[in-house]
């Protein structure tokens, strides 16, 4: 193994290593889609998508419902750490203050904004998953079936008949804007109950690790593909699981094929579920195909040598929140310098524009360019990632779990 691409020796798991740095990759793809397409480019909107554009978006889908999973279970495998309760919910603030002002900074490049985002849910998820180690992991698990499998039948609810506690309920609930004291706005676009019950399912997935790996194969084999089944006769029959008005970005509420005219339109209609907050059928969707390809890299946590492409892979899904924040500078300051050596509008990239904002017209640079500026952000990143892996390696200091 070539050591300048292996992390540190450590105890750490390959195939959660593996799944994590897979769907960080992905994720990074989606980030450059954001910061490189041309305007109007929205994949989830019926009216201008195509089956390329779509795609590009839905196999990102994946990356959201993994963190929170592998954040829960990855808890659950240190059980038996000292003050784990407290080290949790501490690095789970800590995710808080991050995307608070570093991301917040990172994604906008304009002091002071912010957004209830990804980090700033799992970190909230964190606190609570602190509190479930201190009870039976078959507790967080009923606790996480529930809130997946029931979250929908609150979609009735609205913040307006709340009164004043309905920003409560834009947290937990309904996705979008709320004020802050001081009249400040606040956009919250991951409301959190659906987020928790994936990371509590992942915290009482945990004994799946007490199994011998050919059985947790199977069993990971057999859950993602009941997840899938249960997804499509939801979504075909149009059944509980989906709003029928989902929130935003032109998600389809219920399916009926014969709104779309050919074949492309109508598996991307099928596809193209809530996620803003997350719907059961999203779930099922994406924890289905996660559940398949953990199954798959559980060959990694037996007698399978990881090839190079794995390797690297692992290397980022060693360091999860380091490439994180790092990507987003990476990925930011790209397109900044790009649109300007190329004479394209950069104002609303930030620097005293404001935030957030579409691409003006006159920007983007089509797939290709969001596929080319992917990968040369991927190359950057690589270095950095496989330096901080091994320096964390090097020590238990708690606090280098931090990033």
């Amino acid at each position: 193994m070539d050591p300048a691409v292996a992390p540190a020796r450590t105890a750490r798991i390959a195939s959660i290593d593996l799944l994590r740095g897979l769907v960080m990759v992905l994720m990074a793809l989606d980030h450059a889609r954001y910061y490189f397409s041309v305007p109007g480019a929205t994949p989830e909107d019926m009216a201008v998508t195509t089956g390329p554009l779509f795609a590009t978006r839905w196999i990102t889908h994946l990356c959201a419902p993994a963190f929170f999973f592998l954040m829960g279970l990855s808890v659950h495998l240190q059980r038996g750490t000292p003050r784990l309760a407290p080290v949790t919910a501490l690095r789970g603030l800590w995710l808080v203050v991050l995307e608070l002002t570093v991301v917040g900074f990172a994604w906008s490049f304009h002091p002071g904004w912010s957004v209830a985002g990804v980090i700033w849910s799992l970190g909230v998820a964190m606190v609570v998953v602190g509190g479930f180690s201190l009870l039976d992991s078959r507790i967080a698990l009923a606790t996480g079936l529930a809130l997946v499998l029931g979250h929908n039948l609150l979609d009735g609810v609205r913040a307006e008949d709340l009164g004043s506690a309905g920003w409560i309920w834009h947290l937990l609930h309904v996705p979008w804007s709320m004020e802050l004291p001081g009249g400040t706005p606040w956009f919250v676009l991951f409301p959190l109950l659906p987020w928790l019950g994936v990371a509590l399912l992942g915290y009482g997935s945990g004994p799946l690790f007490a199994l011998e790996a050919p059985r947790r194969t199977r069993m990971l084999a057999g859950i993602g593909a009941a997840c899938l089944v249960a997804f499509v006769l939801l979504r075909a029959s149009g059944g509980y699981g989906n709003p029928a008005e989902p929130s935003i970005w032109g998600a389809v509420g219920r399916y009926d094929a014969v709104q779309y005219d050919g074949l492309v339109l109508r598996a991307i209609a099928f596809l193209n579920v809530e996620k803003y907050p997350a719907s059961l059928q999203f779930l099922l969707m994406t924890l289905g195909v996660l559940a398949l390809v953990f199954a798959w890299l559980q060959r990694y946590d037996a007698t399978v040598e990881p090839g190079p492409l794995p390797r690297i892979v692992r290397v980022f899904g060693a360091v999860p929140m380091f490439f994180y924040v790092l990507h987003l500078f990476v990925l930011h300051g790209l397109a900044l310098g790009v649109a300007q050596v190329s004479g394209q509008p950069s104002a609303w990239l930030g620097w005293g524009g404001t935030f957030p904002t579409s691409a003006p017209a006159g920007y983007g640079y089509g797939l290709v360019g969001v596929y080319l500026a992917w990968a040369v952000a991927l190359w950057v990143l690589f270095a950095p990632c496989a330096w901080y892996a091994r320096w964390k390696a090097q020590g238990t200091r708690w606090w280098k779990t931090l990033l």
